[in-house]
């Protein structure tokens, strides 16, 4: 289960993390955005967490087939997080729309590593 300030999250918290999750995938599978970085990749929102007075959603996006270097990532990641925001504002029922940040999500490159780790010892011994 995900953390925040070492607190659980409420049920509110995972209910509208998850709304804005498969908001932001639905608009980055319909929406064709032209951001010179982003031709021809596929975007998958794998998480989002938002803070206790869900006020700040963070989203975490991993790009395909290549990751996207950190300052393209940013440059390009502040301009659809305003996007975005409009997009959540009259999506989703709330009195305030969240910020919007994004982080690359590096949890599948590191499960890659480990799993290639793990095969070398058991070929090893």
């Amino acid at each position: 289960m995900v953390q925040l300030n070492n607190k659980l999250p409420s049920q509110r918290q995972l209910r509208v993390a998850e709304e804005i999750r498969q908001t932001l995938a639905l608009f980055f599978a319909n929406t064709e955005l032209y951001y010179p970085s982003l031709v021809g990749k596929l975007i998958t929102v794998h998480e989002v967490k938002i803070s206790a007075d869900l006020k700040i959603a963070t989203a975490f996006v991993q790009i395909s087939p290549e990751k996207l270097p950190n300052k393209d990532f940013k440059d390009t990641f502040v301009d659809i997080a305003s996007n975005c925001r409009r997009l959540l504002a009259t999506q989703l029922k709330l009195r305030y729309a969240p910020e919007l940040r994004f982080r690359q999500d590096e949890l599948v490159e590191e499960v890659t590593k480990l799993e290639s780790l793990l095969k070398n010892i058991s070929s090893e011994g």
